[in-house]
């Protein structure tokens, strides 16, 4: 058209009623259709880039077919995560044998896994579940670490910030005090 965008099957950029797609001079790409993929990226080979991501000309990152039935998104710098046919995704490998499988090979501190809650007074946890018990690991409102059982509505161990441990009590006052009340 006269602004310089190229259309294939539409007659006026913006139309997103009719099927088709636009490549706009400013170089964004836009297409529609109803019922059916907008966009689709095919190669001839299971693996490798479906698509490169770059900033002034250097490649940050990629998404790519792993291999059949995985896709994977990568940084500059390797492998971010994987998803896989069956819905694991795996951090660190690009074979997740779980939902959710982080890998890396650190040495000194190791792998860490971090679960950060930046509000203020705010708990951060993990709520491990089964088919009939809820258990939260966790870090308090009150700064507080705790084993705490969801089912149960009790906490299991506590440990202050003073490293005071309490099994059966949320305030303990010695380096170990266990209630069985």
């Amino acid at each position: 058209d006269s602004s310089g965008n190229v259309l294939v099957g539409k007659t006026s950029a913006d139309d997103f009623s009719s099927a088709g797609a636009q490549i706009e001079s400013g170089g964004q790409i836009t297409t529609s259709v109803a019922g059916a993929p907008s966009l689709r990226l095919n190669r001839g080979t299971n693996d490798g880039t479906l698509i490169e991501l770059n900033k002034a000309g250097t490649v940050v990152g990629s998404i790519a077919s792993v291999a059949t039935g995985k896709i994977g998104f990568y940084g500059s710098g390797g492998t971010g995560a994987v998803i896989d046919s069956s819905g694991n995704v795996g951090i660190g490998t690009t074979s997740p044998s779980s939902k959710l499988h982080v890998e890396g090979a650190s040495a000194g501190a190791g792998l860490v896994l971090r679960v950060k809650n930046t509000g203020a007074n705010g708990a951060a946890q993990l709520d491990l579940v089964n088919d009939a018990q809820s258990w939260f690991v966790n870090t308090r409102v009150d700064d507080k670490f705790s084993i705490y059982n969801n089912t149960a509505s009790t906490t299991a161990l506590t440990i202050d910030t003073s490293d005071n441990v309490g099994i059966g009590t949320t305030s303990p006052t010695s380096k170990l005090e266990i209630s069985t009340t």
